[in-house]
């Protein structure tokens, strides 16, 4: 009898087992899915080098082991492309760049769990866009007398 009794405890010991680690892999599984799904980019330009060019830097945050595809454009058409994987949820990339003109970053992540995220952003190179704004004349109506 009391071997019965412990075989059977046995039994409901191992037939229970498997329940509550599966329970705790689908607890995992939430987690994993329920992750911050952000990015982030923010642009800059870099100092000049010797060839009279600055580099367009594109930085971020994003998801860790998803893979970016960050791409420059000036205007409509695309100068460059990066691939990048994310590394301690944090990336970066550069393009050296010499015209001046309206730039865009477009940043698209493809996370471990099969989401897509994009985000882009635009900055503006030149001497219009750094120069500082002419004041307006003063018009008092009437003259220096």
């Amino acid at each position: 009898m009391r071997s019965f009794a412990l075989l059977l405890t046995l039994l409901l010991a191992l037939v229970a087992a498997p329940a509550r680690a599966q329970d705790s892999d689908d607890d995992g599984d939430k987690d994993r899915r329920t992750a911050r799904q952000t990015l982030t980019l923010e642009t800059s330009l870099g100092p000049i080098d010797e060839y009279n060019r600055r580099p367009l830097r594109a930085r971020g945050h994003a998801p860790r082991g998803s893979k970016l595809t960050i791409r420059f454009y000036r205007g409509k058409k695309r100068i460059a492309k990066r691939k990048v994987t994310v590394r301690k949820r944090s990336y970066k990339a550069d393009k050296p760049i010499d015209r001046t003109g309206s730039y865009k970053v477009v940043v698209v992540a493809r996370t471990r769990t099969g989401s897509k995220i994009r985000v882009s952003a635009t900055l503006k190179y030149g001497p219009q866009a750094d120069a500082p704004s002419a004041p307006e004349p003063d018009d008092d109506g009437g003259g220096d007398a």
